[in-house]
């Protein structure tokens, strides 16, 4: 009976152990690097100019990426500027509808916003718990302020597809997100990916969701306000593979940016979206490794 009881007993605990190993990867393999959520690209008329803009109203830090380009650094991203003749295109017409940073008390930081002459896209609103307003950014990109979330930090780009289901899936299985595209709530048909600091918002491109200045199909977003988002890994080399090996087609081929630095590739979304795939190292392991 002793030994009977000291046999169950080994089992349990080789049983508890089993369930709360952590799995191994096979020899010779790594596991699936997940992608990390690293920029968004604005084209600009003037770097200084909305550098000062987002400084001033958001907090972001003016920087020069790699000490090569403008940028703003907003907690664990970036917005990345390219200065181009003006006008700049809107992104209106694309797929990005606009870059959302969270707030905190939503009515005192509309007054707030056009006591300092900032012109808005559509006035304070309430929604959950919270509210939400779009303003203008420099070159009329749209900016959203919304204040369910409570804090001040960069937190969502909002996309409009034609399948928003189909698209979130893609964005999750290109970036290989460490959460999966999700049913959002509160809107219908919304979708979503999480990548921690900054989420994808998703919505059908349908009559109540799509902007008032749309005038035909979604358009590409390539010289577009909002020019495309990027995702970093450690390994750009496997994360290139790993893209081949779905079929997904590379729009522009592995290379080195003279002027910035970077060593990236681009594929795109469903809907047109430019999206960059870079090979940096995440923040804030890259401020002391």
């Amino acid at each position: 009976m002793q030994n009977r009881k000291l046999a169950a007993g080994i089992l349990l605990v080789a049983g508890i152990l089993a369930a709360c190993a952590t799995p191994v990867a096979a020899p010779g393999t790594a596991p699936v690097e997940h992608g990390r959520f690293h920029h968004v690209h604005l084209n600009v008329a003037d770097a200084a100019r909305t550098s000062a803009f987002y400084e001033k109203t958001f907090g972001a830090v003016p920087v020069r990426y790699g000490g090569r380009v403008p940028a703003l650094m907003a907690e664990r991203a970036f917005i990345l500027l390219n200065q181009t003749a003006a006008p700049v295109a809107s992104q209106i017409q694309t797929g990005v509808i606009h870059i959302g940073w969270a707030g905190v008390d939503g009515p005192s930081e509309f007054e707030g916003l056009k006591a300092q002459g900032v012109e808005f896209y559509t006035p304070l609103t309430r929604f959950l718990t919270g509210h939400f307003m779009y303003l203008y950014g420099p070159d009329r990109e749209v900016i959203e302020i919304w204040t369910v979330e409570k804090h001040h930090r960069l937190n969502h780009v909002h996309l409009l597809a034609s399948d928003p289901k189909t698209s979130a899936e893609w964005f999750a299985k290109v970036a290989n997100s460490a959460a999966p595209a999700e049913a959002g709530v509160g809107l219908p048909g919304y979708w979503k990916v999480d990548f921690g600091d900054v989420a994808l918002d998703i919505l059908p491109d349908t009559q109540l969701f799509r902007p008032k200045e749309r005038t035909g199909a979604i358009q590409p977003t390539d010289g577009s306000g909002i020019d495309h988002v990027a995702f970093s890994f450690r390994d750009l080399e496997a994360a290139h593979a790993r893209i081949r090996r779905m079929g997904i087609p590379v729009v522009k081929e592995m290379a080195t940016d003279p002027a910035s630095g970077l060593k990236s590739f681009f594929v795109r979304s469903p809907d047109g979206v430019l999206v960059e795939l870079i090979q940096a190292k995440p923040l804030p392991d890259a401020a002391w490794e």
